[in-house]
């Protein structure tokens, strides 16, 4: 399993579910869904664009040590 993280943070680690397309307003834009993989208050299963997700996220072995 790859583990990403968010920007620079290393404590808080995601992994991909899926990539799937989600319809907004008549288009269909390629998304992914990914969860926490760790106790998020905030929910544990995201969606977001795709372009946007691997822009912000990184593979743990692309972090800085």
């Amino acid at each position: 399993m790859i583990k990403y993280y968010y920007k620079e943070r290393m404590d808080k680690p995601y992994r991909i579910v899926t990539e799937s397309k989600m319809k907004i307003s008549n288009l269909w834009i390629d998304v992914v869904i990914y969860e926490a993989l760790y106790e998020n208050k905030d929910g544990q299963i995201w969606v977001r664009e795709k372009g946007s997700f691997y822009e912000l996220f990184k593979p743990e072995n692309e972090q800085p040590s």
